[in-house]
């Protein structure tokens, strides 16, 4: 996970902020770090990740915060694929496409919820600046 957030929120992330508006700067680093996963259904949960991380980023201005959103991240795909394999019934579950909807749909609360935390760390112009 360092290594990632180090490539694609210190260096393309913000190479891509001085030539383009924050915003396809974003979209544009989540869309790298999805397609750098290969697989589609990785693919679509790297690009949240890369928008949730690049707002921890932004919002903290530290890159160890997404670091750590990052690590978690990992490590919850771990905790459940090491459940998968104990129970397949619940392997069948997350990685069904209702599973793959109920991720996402957390993931997209996660993001709202993230966003609201924002606008009280930086007021309402910090993210009207993501997303202007």
């Amino acid at each position: 996970p360092a290594i990632e957030e180090i490539v694609f929120r210190g260096l393309i992330y913000e190479n891509m902020k001085k030539k383009f508006k924050i915003q396809y700067a974003l979209f544009g680093s989540a869309v790298a770090f999805g397609i750098f996963h290969f697989d589609l259904r990785q693919c679509l949960n790297a690009m949240v990740l890369g928008i949730v991380s690049v707002v921890i980023y932004e919002t903290f201005s530290d890159l160890k915060a997404s670091i750590i959103v990052h690590s978690s991240a990992n490590v919850t795909s771990l905790i459940l694929n090491y459940i998968c394999s104990v129970n397949g019934s619940i392997k069948g579950l997350i990685f069904s496409d209702l599973g793959q909807i109920i991720i996402m749909g957390a993931s997209i609360m996660a993001l709202v919820l993230l966003i609201a935390r924002t606008v009280k760390i930086k007021g309402v112009a910090g993210i009207i600046k993501l997303f202007n």
